[in-house]
């Protein structure tokens, strides 16, 4: 989603320099393609969160930029509601997304975080109700499915960018492509490597607490 955003025209010189001709083939080559784990996803990440785009969109902290103010607006600020939300409905494709991080990236099988995705999301449409007006809301379902070019453009507006349709179409694409890479490498791994694991330990609690043999 962010990518997507900090591709407006009002962002570019915010970029680290580089000889593409656009932002969103930066991000193409330089972040998307090149990452095939998890560990590489953080690391190519960092090129743009570690640069002044956060102080358009701030998503490295999920927290919402306010440019006139100067102040970050989060869910844990209980008196005044951020600029603009962004919520899904499929809580199941952010808990499969989180697995393949929690669980490659550590060398563990974690779920840890996912239970209360639905606690997460059910308070953001009590606060959504609660503060009417004050805040924009805008359905990101898009980023797993069908590139939604009237969504984009809506929450382009809320934030005072330019929309670049095409560019953030070909993001969605390379994102996507990128993603399958990633869930493909965390089954190799889950199979190859975690679930072998998992068989010697059912063999020595069977061995050697319950005296059952193989």
């Amino acid at each position: 989603m962010w990518h997507t955003l900090i591709c407006a025209e009002e962002c570019v010189l915010a970029f680290p320099q580089h000889e593409y001709r656009t932002s969103a083939e930066y991000i193409v080559n330089e972040i998307y393609r090149p990452i095939r784990r998890p560990h590489d996803y953080i690391a190519r990440h960092n090129l743009l969160t570690e640069t002044d785009l956060k102080h358009f969109v701030d998503c490295h902290t999920h927290e919402w930029y306010d440019r006139d103010s100067n102040e970050f607006y989060s869910t844990a600020v209980q008196d005044k509601p951020a600029d603009i939300w962004l919520w899904h409905t499929d809580i199941n494709r952010i808990k499969a997304w989180r697995a393949v991080f929690a669980s490659a990236n550590q060398d563990t099988l974690d779920f840890t975080g996912s239970a209360e995705l639905p606690a997460v999301q059910n308070q953001l449409h009590k606060r959504k109700y609660a503060v009417g007006k004050l805040g924009r809301y805008h359905c990101v379902d898009w980023i797993w499915d069908r590139f939604d070019a009237p969504a984009y453009e809506s929450l382009c507006a809320d934030c005072g960018l330019t929309p670049n349709v095409e560019s953030a179409r070909l993001l969605h694409k390379e994102y996507h492509l990128c993603r399958q890479r990633l869930a493909k490498y965390w089954l190799h791994w889950y199979r190859d490597v975690h679930l072998p694991d998992l068989q010697q330990v059912a063999r020595d609690l069977n061995t050697h607490l319950l005296d059952l043999d193989e």
